[in-house]
This record gives structure tokens, sequence and C-alpha cells, in this order.
């Protein structure tokens, strides 16, 4: 299993497809592809959620909501209010990332719909995100910040995990023994009370950190033309005072991993500590990688006592490594200014 994000940049067009009365919506999401599972399209794009020719169609999961698709922000509306945009960019040029030799990096996006004409008059004419992506072997932090609609939150949300039914294929395990083994689901649940899930089918694992709330839901769900039964988590952002997010995605593990993962991550020594989110800086540590990922979308002389980098004067993308007593530096600055 690996995971491919897409961001959209003002520099880069993406546009949004409907084919067959489907619309394939999303400003950016995290793509779980399983190797030899998807069709040349989905192969050469590199994601297995985003089809868009007539003959991909078949492989469309029935009732598939876009707009939940995992690591998607979007607002929560009528699918009738959605439409089709071609050549469709970005509001920022500060996307992109860094990465080292051995596999570490980091992925930025930011978005505000408030600063592009060409989302005047549609669903995400007052949408806005900070967002950044660090992946540490088969781990990805993932944090947002600033997550909001037109200054508010409560039809806000963020995609999880989503997938069609399949009798014994696919049931979630979450902490605290919450199941999905029943045929209908339509829960809140609180990462405080449950920090985790495990999908046994992709073999993924979410550790969301405490005081996020998240939805469960298991039906039949009906998105465009098309309706199936479904399993979807996704995070609501309507409790927050300003919207944000912090979880852990683990690849290629088990619920017995996702368990020792809790028990870390609770622990004094976690493998993984978020030393900064909010609209300036992103900051997370990796003891396992004596690594520190620094996601700067500050423009100004920001003064960083989190970790060894210490000040930064523009936006840029930061991995520090410290390995056998020298310090290893990758850095970036997606919007080549």
């Amino acid at each position: 299993m690996a995971s491919i994000y897409r961001g959209i940049s003002k520099d880069f067009y993406h546009t949004q497809y409907e084919r067959g009365g489907y619309l394939f919506y999303s400003i950016g999401g995290i793509s779980l592809v399983k190797e030899g599972e998807a069709t040349g399209m989905q192969k050469h794009y590199g994601s297995s959620l985003m089809q868009r020719h007539d003959e991909d169609l078949a492989n469309v999961t029935l009732g598939y909501n876009f707009s939940r698709a995992p690591g998607v922000t979007s607002i929560n509306t009528d699918y009738n209010n959605l439409g089709q945009i071609y050549y469709q960019r970005g509001t920022s040029t500060f996307v992109g990332g860094t990465s080292t030799s051995d596999g570490n990096g980091i992925f930025v996006q930011e978005f505000n719909g408030q600063d592009s004409a060409s989302y005047s008059g549609r669903v995400a004419q007052g949408l806005r995100f900070k967002k950044s992506y660090f992946y540490f072997g088969d781990d990805i932090v993932l944090l947002a910040s600033g997550i909001s609609n037109n200054s508010s939150n409560n039809d806000v949300e963020t995609g999880l995990l989503q997938e069609a039914v399949s009798a014994g294929e696919n049931e979630f395990s979450f902490a605290n023994n919450v199941t999905t083994n029943a045929s209908n689901y339509d829960a809140i649940y609180s990462s405080t009370d449950v920090p985790w899930m495990f999908n046994n089918s992709q073999n993924v694992g979410l550790y969301l950190m405490p005081n996020q709330n998240y939805k469960l839901f298991k039906g039949s769900q009906t998105f465009g033309s098309l309706t199936g039964d479904v399993v979807s988590t996704y995070l609501t952002h309507d409790s927050q005072t300003e919207g944000w997010y912090e979880y852990i995605m683990r690849l290629n593990t088990s619920k017995t991993e996702m368990q020792t993962l809790d028990s870390n991550m609770k622990s004094s020594t976690p493998d993984y500590e978020v030393l900064r989110r909010d609209e300036k800086a992103h900051i997370v540590r990796s003891e396992n990688h004596n690594s520190t990922g620094y996601a700067i979308f500050d423009n100004t002389d920001l003064v960083l006592p989190e970790g060894s980098l210490k000040t930064a004067d523009k936006q840029c993308v930061v991995m520090l490594q410290e390995k056998d007593g020298d310090m290893n530096l990758s850095i970036s600055y997606p919007d080549k200014k």
C-alpha cells in the first residue's frame, strides 16, 4: 500500500470532471494505491480514486462521496450545488514539498477561495485552510489549521477513510471495542475517547490526537446518479473555534500495531510530537527518525523556539535530521520565490 497526495496550485491547473452524471469533486486529498489493482489511467495518475475517463467508470465505487475522500476538506452541501470546473487552479503558489535521501518528506498546501475570482459563486468560495503532510516511512502525520467556510466551521468536513461495504473484508476496528459489523451506523465519536481506527481490507490505520470529533457512517449513500452501500469516517469541524486537525495515517499496519501506537502516543516519549500548528507554521518532531519537519507559511521573520531551526524569513519547507553527529538539511521554496 502506498499513498499519493495531489494538491492544487495557483500555477498548475486541475480539472473537476463529470462523466456519466458523476462528478469527481475535490480540491486535494490522499489516494491509497494497491499495486496491481489500479487501471492503466489510475496508474498513470497515481490515484485509485480520481478516475476521469468513461472506461474507468466501471471502477467507481457506487455512492462514493468524493467530497469525503481521504484528506479532502470540503463543504457539506447538496450534490446539485457542485459544478464542473475545467482547468481549475488553486489560490496560492505555496504548494509543494521536499524530501530526504532516506525517504522522509513534507508536502504543504494552502487554499483560500476568497483569493480567486474563479471560485466566486461556487461552493468553495469561502473555504480556506493550511495543510501539511509529514512523511516518515509508513507513517504520515497530517496537520491543518485555519479551516473555515466564510469564518464558520458548521458545515466543513475532512474525509478520513471511505469504501464500499464488503462483508467480511472491510470491517473497521476501533479503540475501546467500537466495531462496524452491524448493517448501519451513523454515530459521532470523540478522538479523546476513541483515538484510533484500523481498516483490515487496506491495512491502514489512523490515530487521531485528542479533542477532535469524527463521524462513522455505514449504509446506503447517494452521490450524483449512483447509489451504493459504503462505510465512511470523516472529521466534523463544527465544534472547533478555528478549524484544525491532527492525525497519523499508518500504512501496511495491523490492529495490534495500532494498539501499540496508541500506548506510545500517550507515553512521555511519543513517536511523534506536534510542536506547533497555527497560521504561521506547522512543526512535527519524530523521535524514531531523529527528524523535525517544518512547514513555514509566514513571510515575516518568524522566530521558532521549537527544534533546531531558530528563524525563517519566508515561506519554506524544511526537514532537519540529526545523524551521526551531523545535521542533514533538506529545504524547498515551493512558490519559487
